[in-house]
């Protein structure tokens, strides 16, 4: 999910049993199983990542750790974190080929209007 950004260079670990210790055969781990991550991004990349992975079209699961990311930047960055939108809310207009739906309703302009005042 998140390793795909172009300007992000990920660092993930390995699920081989030769490196890992775990001697859990390939064929028997899940693809579920978690594995370390680290990523290393600039402030651009971050906002970015926000456009695509914020979108009510991603996956509920990469949506919800993303938020999380967001909100834990909202901590140290409080501006950054205020640039991480959708990119609906960042365009004005939805992009996508089968919309949610949101662009075409008030929270969404509610949205929108808070976006361009924090600019």
């Amino acid at each position: 999910m998140l390793v795909r950004h172009v300007h992000a260079q990920p660092f993930v670990s390995t699920s081989r049993p030769d490196i890992d210790g775990k001697q859990i055969p390939r064929e028997e781990q899940k693809k579920i199983d978690p594995v370390n991550m680290r990523l290393f991004l600039n402030a651009q990349e971050i906002i970015n990542i926000s456009k695509v992975r914020l979108c009510n079209k991603a996956e509920s699961v990469t949506r919800n750790i993303w938020k999380n990311v967001i909100e834990e930047l909202s901590k140290i960055e409080p501006e950054l974190a205020a640039a991480c939108v959708p990119n609906c809310i960042y365009k004005g207009f939805c992009p996508e080929i089968k919309s949610c739906g949101i662009a075409e309703t008030e929270l969404f302009d509610l949205k929108r209007i808070d976006y361009i005042n924090n600019l």
